[in-house]
């Protein structure tokens, strides 16, 4: 969340790691169940690195279109 690019240009991505995570959190503050909470936390690491694959498309594909335009 702290990095303006991935914000803005993953919001979706980003949210779904931040659920992931939270869910983590409430399942170990309920049951301790360490399997589940780690395969939460395994998904919440997946999340959050496709959240900044998709920023970094955008970014580049934003460069492109800029590049294209300064051709014209």
């Amino acid at each position: 969340r702290k990095d303006p690019a991935i914000a803005g240009r993953a919001a979706v991505a980003l949210d779904q790691t931040r659920l992931t995570l939270e869910k983590a959190e409430r399942l170990w503050a309920t049951k301790r169940d360490v399997n589940e909470v780690e395969h939460l936390v395994y998904l919440t690491e997946k999340r959050a690195a496709i959240a900044h694959a998709i920023a970094r498309r955008r970014t580049a594909a934003d460069e492109i279109q800029q590049l294209y335009g300064e051709r014209e």
